[in-house]
């Protein structure tokens, strides 16, 4: 999976570096930003069109949840080291879901690209809790100030509702055995707060299945399990609705 996102990573690049239309459009938006290129792509693609030929009120207005200013800041200060100044890179702190508010502060736009889902920058910080490959608190949340963390969420569902999330939002196979633990442990009074303690309860779910096949259907539900609620505190789909 992981390769087949790279090479879909890699075309949307290629794309973006071959066209010969991006420096003609008067407003563009990326709704993210990252490390993995898109975005250079998109600005390089702009950046390179005489400035005759380029509207002088092009700008590039990057959207992202992200909420920690410091990350921010390093971004635009990369770019800024690449050429990509505030002349053509706009940077706004805001949710998917608002895009209709970034349009009447920055007007129309003509070409939106999307990264949807979490970033690496989120993934790479143990703090945020995206992984169960790394000791931290059970969060999730794509902006930390808002909401509550997927700990909090799990302390009062039922389990008719944590297997109806891992069915619906990750596919998840084992989620009446999974959701049965979770909720019993939590029921008589245990706690679930930190990624490795979630990853340990859902290893202990599938303890049934046979030894040859448990390590590695303990590692995929681990990874469904978190998606799922990672896309629930986040509301990912409502949010995935309104900008759409």
């Amino acid at each position: 999976m992981k390769e087949k996102l790279q090479k879909i990573r890699e075309e949307a690049i290629r794309q973006i570096e071959g066209s010969d239309e991006l420096g003609k459009l008067n407003d563009v938006r990326v709704a993210f930003l990252g490390k993995k290129g898109e975005l250079t792509a998109v600005l390089k693609g702009m950046k390179d069109v005489s400035p005759e030929d380029r509207p002088a009120v092009g700008q590039l207005v990057n959207e992202t949840r992200e909420s920690i200013e410091k990350k921010l800041e390093e971004t635009r200060k990369r770019l800024e080291e690449k050429g990509y100044g505030s002349e053509i890179l706009t940077i706004k702190l805001e949710n998917f879901a608002n895009i209709d508010k970034v349009a009447e502060e920055a007007g129309k736009f003509d070409f939106i690209l999307a990264d949807l889902g979490v970033s690496s920058m989120q993934i790479d910080n143990p703090e945020r809790g995206f992984t169960y490959k790394a000791e931290g608190p059970l969060d999730l949340r794509m902006n930390p100030e808002k909401g509550i963390s997927a700990a909090e969420r799990l302390k009062d569902i039922s389990q008719e509702e944590l297997m109806g999330m891992l069915i619906e939002n990750s596919d998840e196979p084992y989620a009446e055995e999974i959701s049965e633990e979770i909720v019993t442990r939590l029921r008589r009074g245990e706690k679930i707060e930190t990624t490795t303690r979630l990853h340990q309860v859902i290893e202990e779910a599938l303890e049934f299945l046979p030894a040859s096949e448990r390590k590695e259907a303990v590692k995929k539900s681990s990874a469904r399990t978190f998606q799922a609620l990672r896309i629930d505190v986040n509301n990912e789909f409502e949010v995935l609705y309104e900008f759409l």
